[in-house]
C-alpha cells in the first residue's frame, strides 16, 4: 500500500512538472486569457456590475505569462526601467495607493499583463477575437441604437474616447482576420459586418480623434488591397479622391450630427485635437517652480488639477500622453516612453506582410495618445503591444488574393 501511494505521488509530481514546464501549453493559455481580457473590456463599466470581471482574465494572463518562458529582449529592459521610475516617483512623492484604482498600479499592470502579446500566438488571438467580435458589436446595438442616442454614445465602457480606440483595435484585428481566413466565408462575412458596425458606433461616440484614427486605419487597409491590384500610384490617387468625397459628404449631410458636437470643446472644431496649449503651459509652469520634480515627475497618482501652478493655465488633467508622461514620470520616464514608441514604429516598419494594417493601427494609437491620457489605460497597452507583433508572418507561406503588404 505504501509503495502504491509513493508511486502515485511520484506520478502526480511528474505530471505537475510536465504541466509547469510545458511552455507551449502556457503560451496558448496566455493567448486565450489575453483575448478574453480585450473582449471583456467592452463590458467593464461599473453601472453594469461587471467592472471587476474584466480584471479576472487580466490576472490569469499575468499568471500564465510567468510560465511562458519568453526570451527577454531590449524592450523588456526598457519597460522594466519605466516601471521602476513610476514606482520611484510615487514613493518619493508619497502618493501611491495600493488598489486597482491607483493609476500607478494600472500602469504597471498594463505592462506586466500584456507585454507578452509581442511574442505570443498571434494567430490564436486573431481567430478568437474575430469569432466573438460580431456578438460584441451586436451587444452595443442592443443597449440603444447609437444614432438615436441623445448624447455621446458610451456603450458599456462609460467613456466614448476609449470606446472608440477599443473599436479601432477590434476593427484592425478583423482586418487581419479577413486576410488570414479568406477561405472561411462565414468568418469573413462576420468580420466585414464588424468593420461596418464598428465604424457606425465610432461615429455615434462623437470622438473626433477616434473617428480620424478609424478613417486612417481604413485608408491604409484599402490602400494595401488596391496596391496589389492596380499599382501604387493609381491606389494613392483613388484613396485621395475617396477621402475628399467622404469628408465632403460628411460635412454636407451629417454636419449637425457629429461635427456640430465636435466644435463644443475648450477649443473650436478639430483644432482642439492637436491644440492643448493651456495644458502644456501648465506642465511647464509647474516644472519652472518645482525644479526638484523635473526628473521623476509628480507620480501617476497625483491629480494635476489640484496643483496651483498647473491650475493657473488648465482646467483639465493633461490630455496628451507624451506630456502626461513628462509631467507624471519626469524627464527620465518621458525619454524611456519616447524610446518605447520609437521601437514600436521600428517593429511595424519591419513587418513583411499585412504591414499597412499595422501602420494604420499604429497611426490611430498615436493620434489617440495626443488627445487622451493613455499610460494608465490597460486597453492602450493591449493595443500597443499587439501592433508591435508581426501578425503578417502567419500568411507568408500561403499567399491569398486579399494579402496586404
Amino acid at each position: 500500500m505504501r509503495g502504491w501511494n509513493l508511486t502515485n505521488t511520484m506520478g502526480r509530481h511528474r505530471i505537475c512538472r510536465y504541466v509547469l514546464r510545458n511552455k507551449i501549453l502556457w503560451r496558448r493559455l496566455y493567448a486565450v486569457f489575453a483575448s478574453m481580457s480585450f473582449l471583456m473590456y467592452f463590458f467593464g463599466h461599473p453601472a453594469f456590475g461587471l467592472e471587476k470581471l474584466f480584471y479576472i482574465p487580466c490576472g490569469l494572463a499575468l499568471f500564465s505569462s510567468i510560465f511562458c518562458r519568453f526570451k527577454l529582449d531590449g524592450v523588456d529592459m526598457l519597460l522594466c526601467l519605466m516601471v521602476i521610475l513610476a514606482v520611484a516617483s510615487a514613493v518619493i512623492n508619497r502618493n501611491l495607493t495600493l488598489d486597482f484604482t491607483s493609476p500607478t498600479i494600472r500602469f504597471i499592470l498594463g505592462i506586466l499583463c500584456f507585454n507578452p502579446l509581442r511574442k505570443s500566438d498571434k494567430e490564436m488571438i486573431v481567430r478568437q477575437i474575430c469569432v466573438w467580435s460580431l456578438p460584441v458589436i451586436i451587444g452595443f446595438f442592443l443597449i440603444e441604437i447609437p444614432f438615436v442616442y441623445l448624447h455621446r454614445y458610451l456603450g458599456y465602457t462609460g467613456d466614448p474616447n476609449y470606446l472608440a480606440i477599443g473599436l479601432t483595435i477590434l476593427t484592425a484585428i478583423n482586418m487581419y482576420g479577413i486576410c488570414l481566413y479568406h477561405q472561411n466565408i462565414w468568418m469573413k462575412a462576420g468580420s466585414m459586418l464588424v468593420l461596418t458596425g464598428a465604424f457606425l458606433i465610432v461615429l455615434a461616440t462623437m470622438s473626433r480623434i477616434g473617428l480620424i484614427g478609424m478613417l486612417c486605419l481604413y485608408q491604409c487597409f484599402f490602400y494595401g488591397l488596391l496596391k496589389n491590384r492596380i499599382g501604387r500610384r493609381p491606389a494613392i490617387f483613388l484613396i485621395l479622391m475617396t477621402s475628399i468625397v467622404m469628408v465632403a459628404l460628411l460635412v454636407w449631410y451629417a454636419g449637425d450630427y457629429p461635427f456640430y458636437r465636435f466644435s463644443m470643446d475648450d477649443k473650436s472644431g478639430l483644432v482642439s485635437i492637436f491644440s492643448r496649449v493651456d495644458q502644456v503651459w501648465g506642465v511647464l509652469r509647474y516644472f519652472s517652480v518645482n525644479l526638484a520634480d523635473i526628473f521623476l515627475g509628480i507620480g501617476f497618482d497625483a491629480e494635476a488639477v489640484h496643483i496651483p501652478e498647473y491650475g493657473l493655465y488648465a482646467r483639465h488633467c493633461v490630455h496628451n500622453t507624451f506630456f502626461c508622461s513628462l509631467f507624471h514620470s519626469g524627464i527620465l520616464g518621458f525619454v524611456a516612453f519616447v524610446l518605447f514608441v520609437g521601437y514600436a514604429v521600428k517593429c511595424v516598419h519591419a513587418q513583411t506582410q499585412l504591414r499597412t494594417i499595422g501602420v494604420g493601427l499604429l497611426i490611430a494609437l498615436i493620434l489617440n495618445m495626443n488627445s487622451i491620457p493613455s499610460l494608465t489605460s490597460l486597453l492602450f497597452w493591449w493595443g500597443f503591444f499587439f501592433v508591435m507583433s508581426d501578425v503578417g508572418h502567419l500568411v507568408a507561406n500561403k499567399p491569398t488574393p486579399l494579402q496586404v503588404r
